[in-house]
């Protein structure tokens, strides 16, 4: 049954939709159309009478309540704006960047990318006492970030260095990661998995975090990662390693963490396959040494045994080996795509050669001295994670929402091409400005970075902001595993969208302002000064299109579709017949169409309401909303 309502311009809340699934889930819990949460805590709680009193464990610091608001505030005055001169091989990528604020691009992508990522990485600001720290806004969240990229003049508001002398260091950083995390939650797989890199200083509080967010039963792992060498000149001990915390979406889901085995058996190839022959699968006696041959199998064992190795010769699932003394290993075959060895805790990925990959992607020796990124993140930590998690799968798609040198983009990049797999990426990268950043850097190291990049930003005529950087990056990485490929193309290209405000008139409920206000909505649901193409991008997201979509545009009628979602957006002149014409064009069994209503355009979306009450073919398979 088709669904006749009114365009909301709004992301989720999770609120209301937390409350509206536990009402679902209990019925008998509703009163008066709200929910008695003492009727619930009592239905949840396996006996009142064990109740020790109020207190509990509870991780709480200065400002949590307000996080948690953030967190569950839905996305009102914001909306992506797509740069195709910014993107390489647009027509052809499902590969994503968006400049922004993260916590306001993870509320935008929800309804398109909620359960859709096998792993979320994040990098966060390591809170060393010189990072930057996102300033949350719960009330106007476009203009705070227009505040934090400095577009518009501060009234202290501004993204600052969180210095250890703040009275609130640790809750500042507590207060930025809470609504990311919760947000980031959202968009994983049933067995999907976050990652997420840290430092000593915030490594305790944010396992806490985590273990409130996603559940300690979820914890998979706390890497050890021994990132850096040297160091005698530490004060107390030297300081060479940071972590990597894991955690699944649900324990029970996943799957592990994989690693390719080290094969040091005989490979063979069956219908294109390739098996790896283990031969110590079967011992003369179970858990002592000594394999057992062919030949001596009725020896220690029976006929029966004989005839079901027998049988597994011939369908494949053993091969004979001979040996020197001339009798024969019972070899077992293993496919080599699906064999894997697990990780060990503590794991070795240094810092400097995040460094020399970066050099080595933009044209330069490892060794050389040039940096334009400030501790990025070693290639092959990155893809050791990602391959670890999406092992023997293809498609998968991962989410960085501290993008930084986009050192995931690139490891996607080079698994793909390396097994052909078809893994998309979407970055998130605040666009930080670097001659902002150089005035507040706190080493001589960090300035000269900073200066490099700039210089080589002039170079290429770009501004000077590090998503532009990350950019280049990713170009400089495509083109050198272009010429690798082999006939097969690979998806090495990305979509560069950008954060703007809504293009959604957002009403202003001040009471001397009601008649004007009234007055502009009925001249026009947006924003003057807008384009459609960003009117039918915004509707088309809010509706729960992904950025890898297909588009077509005729007659003002916008038309997004990928293999999981269809919208049309409706942005001219209509007729009573408008679905029967959209139609032709549905790809999917259901499409949602999102018309903007036009002026005395009251009869028309009258009848064309009729003509979908009355066409049960057309009912089932189109969601009207107007705006």
């Amino acid at each position: 049954m088709a669904d006749y309502d009114e365009f909301s311009g709004e992301t989720p809340n999770f609120r209301t939709v937390a409350a509206t699934k536990i009402a679902e889930m209990f019925p008998n819990l509703v009163e008066d159309g709200h929910i008695d949460f003492d009727a619930l805590k009592e239905e949840l709680s396996p006996d009142l009478s064990m109740d020790g009193g109020t207190e509990k464990y509870e991780f709480i610091w200065r400002g949590k309540k307000d996080a948690k608001r953030i967190a569950d505030a839905p996305a009102r005055t914001t909306s992506l704006k797509f740069n195709e001169a910014k993107s390489l091989d647009s027509n052809f990528t499902s590969n994503a960047y968006v400049e922004g604020d993260n916590l306001e691009v993870l509320k935008l992508l929800q309804k398109g990318y909620e359960g859709r990522a096998k792993l979320v990485y994040l990098d966060p600001p390591y809170n060393t006492g010189s990072d930057f720290v996102y300033k949350d806004n719960f009330h106007d969240t476009y203009e705070n970030y227009l505040i934090q990229t400095g577009q518009v003049d501060s009234e202290g508001n501004a993204l600052t260095a969180n210095k250890e002398t703040s009275g609130r260091f640790h809750t500042d950083w507590l207060n930025m990661m809470y609504p990311r995390l919760k947000q980031a939650r959202n968009l994983l797989t049933e067995d999907g998995v976050i990652m997420v890199s840290i430092g000593n200083k915030e490594q305790a509080n944010l396992a806490k975090l985590m273990d409130e967010i996603f559940g300690e039963a979820n914890k998979v792992v706390t890497f050890m990662v021994n990132s850096a060498e040297g160091g005698g000149q530490a004060k107390y001990v030297i300081n060479g390693n940071e972590f990597l915390l894991v955690y699944a979406k649900n324990i029970n889901k996943f799957d592990n963490l994989k690693r390719p085995k080290d094969i040091r058996g005989q490979i063979v190839d069956i219908d294109g396959e390739q098996y790896w022959i283990q031969e110590d699968s079967i011992r003369k006696v179970f858990g002592e040494y000594g394999n057992l041959h062919y030949e001596e199998i009725l020896e220690y064992r029976d006929q029966a045994f004989k005839d079901e190795i027998d049988a597994g010769i011939a369908n494949n699932e053993y091969r004979l080996v001979e040996k020197d003394n001339g009798m024969h290993i019972i070899g077992k075959l293993r496919k080599v795509s699906e064999d894997f060895s697990k990780f060990n805790s503590v794991v070795k990925y240094l810092t400097a050669q995040g460094k020399k990959d970066a050099r080595v992607d933009f044209g330069f020796d490892e060794d050389d001295k040039v940096n334009y990124f400030d501790n990025p993140k070693p290639l092959q930590l990155l893809k050791d994670m990602i391959q670890a998690v999406t092992f023997g799968t293809t498609g998968d798609l991962i989410i960085d929402i501290f993008s930084g040198s986009s050192t995931t983009a690139r490891a996607v990049q080079e698994l793909n091409v390396e097994d052909g797999g078809k893994r998309k990426f979407v970055m998130i990268q605040l666009p930080e400005n670097l001659d902002e950043n150089l005035k507040t850097a706190s080493t001589v190291e960090a300035k000269k970075t900073i200066e490099s990049a700039i210089a080589y930003l002039d170079e290429q005529g770009l501004e000077h902001t590090l998503p532009n950087v990350a950019q280049e990056r990713l170009r400089h990485g495509a083109a050198k595993l272009k010429a690798s490929q082999s006939d097969a193309p690979i998806d090495l290209g990305f979509r560069v969208f950008e954060l703007t405000g809504t293009t959604l008139r957002q009403w202003d409920e001040t009471p001397e302002k009601f008649e004007e206000q009234l007055g502009l909505f009925n001249e026009s649901s947006f924003e003057p000064g807008t384009s459609n193409d960003d009117r039918a991008l915004e509707l088309a997201i809010k509706s729960g299109i992904t950025l890898d979509y297909t588009l077509t545009v005729g007659n003002n009628i916008y038309h997004f579709y990928t293999s999981t979602k269809e919208v049309f957006v409706v942005m001219g002149d209509y007729d009573t017949n408008l679905i029967s014409k959209l139609e032709a064009d549905r790809k999917l069994n259901v499409a949602n169409v999102v018309v903007n209503e036009i002026q005395g355009g009251s009869e028309i979306k009258f009848n064309l309401l009729q003509v979908l009450k009355q066409d049960s073919n057309l009912n089932n398979h189109f969601n009207v909303e107007w705006v």
